[in-house]
């Protein structure tokens, strides 16, 4: 684990950070290496730098005898700041960031208070759902397999059928998501459910093949390669073109997320994007993958999460998405309140 590039980044400008934060007021740029983050939160070039891929890695930031100690010093200069929010000691969207970092660092040290402290303090304990999300139902990780239960069979809300959800960002079971990765059988014609304000992706996983009828119009639905994208709000209808169809649907929230999604068969996929989801159908071979956060072998019916570049080989079958922000958050400073 390269946790000198902290080092390195912190010296120059640390006792400027006591300083800020002393006075509880933000005014220059160190959040990204002061107050990491999980990796998937941002797309610029310092908050990949400076994110960090796993809990594991987590866990040996706070052990590292610099890092941990100062990270735990700017929390308690941070908690000594009363009156003040957390906008107004480092403005927005830092204020975020630090909810995300308090959340990370909570969950990778369950048994220290402080963390969790400072998220009761400035957020009314709420944990950051985004970065609960990357960590996986199960606090799992970026760069490593969720575990079986956390694939859960939902219905259709029409009725007309069922999904199998494989993952999803939202922290709570049946709370809200901005992003869902789910695979549907789909054993005779069905209308689909609308949803408002997502985009969606449709590839054909198994089966002979499956058609969209949309606006009057019929289209194939792609087996291999790129999936088919269409709007949450129109009225579209399934057709299969046999029995045993299973296909595999990515939906996102359009105001959040810009979402790309394929079927990998005999041809290998690269891809790069702040989030990274691979699924190794139930009824093949494993899926291998080459990640920043280490390679893996996805077992058959099993998920795996990533960031960055990742490379995707399988021998039968895979189902890749790729998740980044509309938006990367503002890496200046932005305006206070007066």
């Amino acid at each position: 684990m390269d946790l000198q590039r902290f080092v390195a980044a912190q010296d120059p400008v640390y006792e400027a950070v006591r300083r800020e934060l002393g006075a509880g007021c933000k005014t220059s740029h160190w959040m990204w290496f002061v107050f990491p983050q999980a990796a998937g939160l941002g797309m610029s070039a310092m908050s990949r730098r400076y994110a960090l891929g796993s809990l594991e890695e987590a866990r040996a930031y706070l052990s590292h005898p610099v890092l941990g100690e100062r990270l735990r010093e700017c929390v308690r200069l941070m908690l000594g700041q009363r009156g003040k929010s957390a906008l107004e000691i480092l403005g927005s969207p830092d204020d975020l960031k630090f909810r995300s970092s308090m959340t990370l660092f909570a969950a990778a040290a369950p048994g220290e208070p402080l963390f969790a402290r400072a998220l009761e303090r400035f957020f009314g304990g709420r944990w950051d759902d985004r970065t609960l999300g990357l960590l996986g139902p199960s606090g799992a990780p970026a760069g490593c397999l969720l575990p079986a239960c956390a694939a859960r069979r939902m219905p259709w809300r029409n009725g007309r059928g069922s999904t199998l959800e494989l993952a999803r960002d939202a922290a709570a079971p049946n709370g809200e998501w901005t992003w869902r990765l789910s695979l549907a059988d789909l054993p005779e014609r069905a209308q689909f459910s609308r949803f408002p304000g997502v985009d969606r992706l449709i590839a054909c996983l198994d089966g002979t093949g499956l058609d969209l009828e949309r606006d009057g119009t019929r289209a194939e639905v792609p087996r291999e390669g790129a999936a088919l994208a269409f709007a949450g709000e129109e009225a579209v209808v399934g057709i299969p073109l046999g029995a045993g169809v299973r296909d595999a649907n990515l939906m996102t929230r359009r105001e959040r997320w810009r979402g790309r999604l394929w079927v990998v068969r005999a041809r290998p996929l690269a891809v790069e994007a702040a989030l990274v989801v691979v699924h190794a159908p139930e009824t093949g071979r494993p899926v291998r993958v080459a990640a920043p956060q280490g390679d893996a072998e996805i077992p058959p019916g099993r998920t795996w999460l990533g960031s960055g570049r990742v490379e995707v080989a399988a021998a039968d079958a895979g189902v890749v998405a790729a998740l980044d922000p509309r938006a990367a958050w503002a890496e200046g400073p932005a305006p206070r309140p007066a």
